[in-house]
């Protein structure tokens, strides 16, 4: 790499890492924990009596936890909210109040969940000094003090970044029981993701900070990674830049980063996976004389084996990253099928995918090595497999925010993955494309399919494109279960190479002076406003809180059932 190109790329890994660690996670939850015993009462004194616009409590376990709360005094109590949650890790819930008390009195129901902390926050979202907490029907008041002896662990107002959100809350706690030996809770998908999580918990402690933390490392290095990608895919470093760059701006990338489930190393898996397989493609797609003389170097099919171990990383995450691998075996039989692929060393290349699947079967079943250690055998291990498929086969759970597979590209219907009503402002996270990215995306991935049939699959870049983009998304259209907008997520990167494979040809390939001149104004234009797109969207898919009428001038049109149903039938 030459200086500049080592600059632009640690400029923009620097850039995204900045942003992303905005409100990005606490590096502290509440410790001592309270558990409610039957009938258990209390009541909060916050010293004089004040407006309260909410109570927030933490709960630390998927335990039920279940309580009335009233405002008002002794003797003169009324009812103004109730909590009933179970299933919940490592979470604040909300509980409105609106009123002028000094006083909030709590009874429990039917608890069995652990209570990390409680905070009032006032009517302006200032958390509001507890002086006291008094033990009714017997509850210990020593024990009780638990609940109010963490009051700086949080600052309002109380967004994503002080506990799990979304899916966070069955993929931490399965890491957490996973370090503690635990059966684990969550199993209908492989637990690489899981363990990766646990390590950032063993490494920071628990905090959502530590378990976030290799989700944005795994985020970050895609930076460097696409520009590697590009630069040997489009034989130029400028194309190498501007895929980099648009990784880095791109709303869903930046989304996933900062949330601890599988998906961003599954981008991170399946981007590597079609990377090293390129580095073995581009020489065997090469053909000509030189491969038909000397055959394809060492390196390549090192290449292709490591590419094929990868994908063992990326199926121990998710089992949707097969259609990855699905479209790798279709390049291949496509390059065996070539004339040049008749040259190649086809035994040395299948010797290579075998070997590499056997490694990839070795790390799927090495992950489960946890899950055995807390109790299980081989045999429930292989059991367990027919589990995940037929709980995924016959799901019939449904979602409001799931989306049909043709919807993705479209972005008719974002993922809302965090949404909390704050004192005169929101915050929330919407999971979905730069528009600019997306959008822009598909008259060049047309233009590139185009490009791939009037070649005949003779032009390289154009089938190494089109080819894994389209396998990894039409095969939903054939899966009836529940879907969302993230299962998009392994295309991001073909999106960025249509885009820059004409970008790239508007700048550099273009032999018209006049269209390169008009070419770069354009490319110059169009990095403008995606930068310009991400500072725009920036609070509401980073969860700072901004005004409810800024959240809803983003909300561009409304994904009305009859547009959905009449889309529907097109597709």
């Amino acid at each position: 790499m030459k200086r500049l190109e080592v600059l632009a790329v640690a400029a923009l890994t620097a850039v995204f890492i900045c942003s992303a660690l905005v409100n990005f996670g606490a590096l502290e939850l509440p410790q001592s924990r309270w558990k409610a015993p039957e009938n258990a009462s209390f009541y909060l004194d916050l010293g004089g009596s004040c407006g309260v616009k909410c109570v927030y409590v933490f709960l630390g376990d998927e335990h039920r936890t279940c309580f009335d709360l009233y405002a008002g005094a002794p003797g003169g109590w009324r009812h103004v909210g109730k909590l009933d949650k179970s299933g919940d890790f490592c979470k604040w819930e909300k509980v409105n109040v609106g009123e002028e008390t000094r006083f909030l009195k709590f009874e429990f129901q039917s608890s069995a969940g652990e209570v990390g902390e409680v905070l009032v926050v006032s009517e302006d979202g200032k958390r509001i000094g507890i002086k006291g907490v008094i033990g009714l029907n017997g509850t210990a008041g020593e024990s009780l003090s638990r609940l109010i002896d963490e009051q700086d662990v949080a600052t309002p107002p109380l967004t994503q970044k002080y506990g799990t959100y979304f899916d966070e809350i069955y993929f931490v706690r399965t890491a957490w029981e996973y370090l503690h030996s635990e059966e684990p809770f969550e199993w209908t998908h492989p637990p690489l993701s899981k363990l990766i999580i646990a390590l950032g918990i063993l490494s920071f402690g628990m905090c959502p900070f530590a378990w976030r933390f290799f989700g944005l490392l795994a985020a970050a290095a895609l930076i460097p990674l696409m520009f590697f990608f590009g630069r040997r895919l489009f034989k130029s470093s400028f194309a190498g830049v501007l895929c980099a760059f648009l990784m880095t701006f791109d709303f869903m990338h930046f989304t996933m980063a900062r949330l601890a489930t599988g998906e961003i190393f599954i981008l991170f898996f399946t981007t590597l996976m079609f990377f090293f397989f390129f580095r073995y493609f581009d020489e065997a797609f090469g053909g000509g004389s030189s491969v038909q003389r000397k055959g394809v170097s060492k390196t390549a099919f090192r290449s292709l084996f490591l590419s094929v171990v990868v994908f063992g990383l990326a199926l121990s995450t998710k089992w949707n990253t097969i259609y990855g691998f699905a479209a790798v075996l279709v390049l291949l039989v496509l390059l065996w099928t070539r004339g040049s692929g008749r040259a190649m060393a086809k035994q040395k290349a299948a010797l290579a995918v075998v070997a590499g699947l056997l490694v990839a079967a070795l790390i799927y079943v090495l992950s489960y090595v946890p899950y055995m250690l807390t109790g299980h055998g081989i045999y429930d291990v292989l059991m367990l497999q027919r589990r995940m498929y037929l709980y995924h086969a016959t799901l019939t759970a449904t979602h409001p925010f799931s989306s049909p597979w043709w919807s993705w590209w479209l972005m008719t219907k974002p993922l809302w993955l965090y949404f909390n009503d704050l004192n005169s402002s929101v915050s929330t996270i919407v999971c979905m494309g730069n528009p600019l990215i997306w959008w822009g995306s598909i008259p060049f991935m047309m233009l590139s399919l185009v490009k791939l049939v009037r070649s005949r699959f003779s032009d390289k870049a154009s089938v190494f494109i089109t080819i894994p983009f389209f396998l990894q998304w039409l095969p939903y259209a054939s899966i009836s279960r529940c879907l969302f907008i993230y299962h998009f997520l392994p295309n991001i990167p073909f999106m960025i190479f249509a885009t820059v494979y004409w970008l790239n040809w508007l700048c550099v390939g273009s032999s018209n002076p006049s269209l390169k001149r008009l070419g770069k104004v354009f490319v110059a234009v169009f990095l403008v406003a995606v930068i310009v797109f991400f500072v725009v969207f920036y609070p509401v898919i980073s969860g700072v809180p901004i005004s409810p009428e800024y959240k809803e001038s983003l909300r561009w049109f409304e994904y009305k059932e009859e547009t959905k149903a009449w889309l529907g039938w097109v597709f």
